[in-house]
């Protein structure tokens, strides 16, 4: 919003146009997040490495809060794919697109290095969907996929 005013641009040209939220595309990214996270999380608790344990909400607390994590995840997804999916489109007319989502994939893996608990594998990860989040910016021209795709995946 603030390079919008900035730049004196809709807001929709940095590739969340706002005719296209939570369309279509949003969607397909929500369920294909969905199936990644319930497929990883499926083979780390069969191998052992993770286990649902006691529920810690019950009734309508459930619905509640998924809805507030759902939101927040939305706004998580946004804000990532804004700073780093999309300014490979601009910095692209200097050093050319792939270049660009190359570099920042690198810059959004390396940031993910400073999460606890994470590692040079699921920073190389990162780096890999930063750059699948690139493709689908690529072929779709927005944002609204990845957007989808990434904000199921952190639902988790």
């Amino acid at each position: 919003m603030i390079m919008s005013l900035i730049e004196h641009r809709p807001p929709g040209v940095y590739g969340l146009p706002a005719s296209s939220a939570f369309g279509k595309l949003f969607w397909q990214g929500f369920l294909i997040g969905l199936v990644e996270v319930s497929a990883l999380m499926g083979l780390i608790s069969a191998f052992g490495g993770y286990s649902f344990g006691a529920m810690a909400l019950h009734g309508s607390d459930i619905l509640r809060w998924a809805i507030v994590w759902a939101v927040f995840f939305v706004f998580v997804a946004s804000s990532k794919n804004f700073c780093f999916a999309l300014h490979a489109v601009y910095i692209a007319d200097g050093i050319g697109f792939w270049p660009a989502a190359i570099l920042l994939s690198i810059l959004f893996g390396a940031i993910h290095l400073g999460n606890p608990g994470e590692g040079w594998v699921g920073a190389a990860a990162v780096v890999m969907i930063g750059l699948v989040f690139a493709l689908t910016l690529r072929r779709t021209g927005n944002l609204w996929l990845a957007v989808g795709w990434h904000a199921s995946f952190d639902f988790r």
